[in-house]
């Protein structure tokens, strides 16, 4: 058996105070083998016990703080005052920095200050036995590389690790938090049924037509007209009302049918612009999403519809002029074109989701989008400017739903497939 140091300075650490028994309670000469025992508490223990009364997460420690420092400040700052037979506390104050900056400790690191107050102590103190006492492996091997004699504090005398309320409600919160995290919509926004990024149309322009086509157009229209049999008249009498009333009908269907040519070959020319699309937000996340809210800005290029264009309706033929067979079928016989409807091989659009276009903008709203489950919008209408105008372009989303912490935005691109740009008859 190792006999009885006469005197040991026990150089203590914060965690001593905080994690173990009190300091009062723990056999001090039976653990350190010594007659008598001299509990050093370093400046630096001092100052983070009085920071852990205020800043420590736990209420239990920062209680244990708040009622050690008095018992400390009481025993350190007596004459001699006995915590136990034998055993007192000093309070050790001193330049730790030339201590650290001989020792390759760096001062501004409690742990390392803690080291240095043992190294110093044993500089003061040649008559006793200096050791680091701490249930801190770092520091320990720190003390020990330093030459410093370190013992660990016994696990017996460590603390049941007893979760205080404050602490226990602070833990249910977290839990709570990272449910709430983990159950969350994730939404998507795309082209179609497929949630397309890109949306690649084929776009065949055709060029407006030039004034001489529209007048050729209408010569050919004027030159199938023929007076109704009560309208012939042999031509020699200028006072026959019948000539004035069909001269006067033929120059209105002149003017309403050159009217009606103009604004077709606009119609024709708007349509090979014109391309279909529907927009579809998709929530594949772990919880619905209320009230949701999407809007698409386009580009000032662009112009939006909610529906079909419709073509300008072809003049009737007035009664008096309707004499020649021929004349059936003249809107065919300019090659009038339509965009192709496909508005009937769309899901529908569900009951609570409502979508609109306004300005350069399309708006959807969904009253609740179920996980696993997506939305489309009505189908729109995109037209391009102007032939010049067809090419790849972006538009900006920017979506705002209930259970989503900030908006999402982003950017989906229309990168149309171009046709060799054709006249209007072709």
């Amino acid at each position: 058996m190792n006999a009885k140091k006469a005197l040991v300075r026990a150089i203590l650490d914060t965690n001593d105070f905080l994690e173990y028994r009190r300091f009062t309670e723990i056999p001090w000469r039976e653990l350190l083998q010594a007659e008598r025992v001299v509990l050093v508490v370093p400046s630096t223990v001092v100052s983070e016990l009085d920071q852990n009364k205020s800043e420590n997460r736990s209420a239990k420690k920062r209680e244990r703080a708040r009622e050690l420092l008095p018992l400390i400040e009481h025993f350190s700052q007596g004459v001699g005052e006995e915590i136990q037979e034998a055993v007192t506390m000093e309070y050790f104050v001193g330049n730790l920095e030339d201590v650290c900056k001989v020792n390759d400790l760096t001062a501004s690191y409690a742990d390392h200050k803690i080291v240095a107050s043992a190294i110093l102590a044993r500089e003061r103190n040649a008559d006793s036995t200096i050791v680091l006492v701490t249930g801190d492996t770092g520091m320990r091997m720190t003390g020990k590389s330093r030459g410093v004699d370190t013992i660990a504090m016994p696990e017996q005398y460590r603390l049941p690790h007893a979760v205080d309320e404050e602490e226990r409600e602070r833990r249910q919160l977290e839990r709570e938090l990272q449910k709430l995290q983990a159950r969350k919509p994730v939404m998507s926004i795309g082209w179609g049924e497929d949630l397309d990024q890109v949306l690649r149309p084929a776009v065949t322009p055709t060029q407006p037509q030039a004034e001489a086509e529209i007048e050729t157009k209408l010569s050919q229209a004027i030159k199938l007209l023929r007076p109704t049999p009560s309208f012939r008249t042999s031509g020699t009498d200028p006072d026959d009302p019948r000539i004035t009333e069909v001269q006067e009908v033929t120059s209105k269907y002149e003017h309403d049918y050159r009217q009606y040519l103009i604004k077709m070959a606009n119609y024709q020319t708007k349509q090979s612009l014109t391309i279909n699309a529907t927009l579809r937000i998709e929530n594949s996340g772990t919880k619905a999403a209320t009230d949701v809210r999407l809007t698409v800005a386009f580009p000032q290029q662009l112009s939006i519809a909610e529906k079909r264009r419709v073509p300008p309706e072809e003049p009737q033929i007035p009664y008096q002029l309707r004499g020649h067979a021929a004349l059936t079928g003249l809107h065919d016989l300019f090659g009038s074109r339509h965009l192709n409807d496909l508005s009937h091989l769309m899901p529908p659009v569900k009951k609570n989701v409502e979508s609109w276009v306004t300005g350069y903008e399309v708006i959807m709203r969904i009253e609740k989008l179920q996980q696993s489950y997506s939305a489309p919008s009505r189908q729109f209408q995109i037209t391009f400017g102007s032939v010049e105008d067809v090419g790849p372009c972006a538009v900006q989303y920017h979506l705002i739903a209930d259970e989503l912490l900030e908006p999402i935005t982003g950017e989906l691109s229309i990168v149309p497939t171009i046709g060799e740009v054709t006249s209007e008859d072709a």
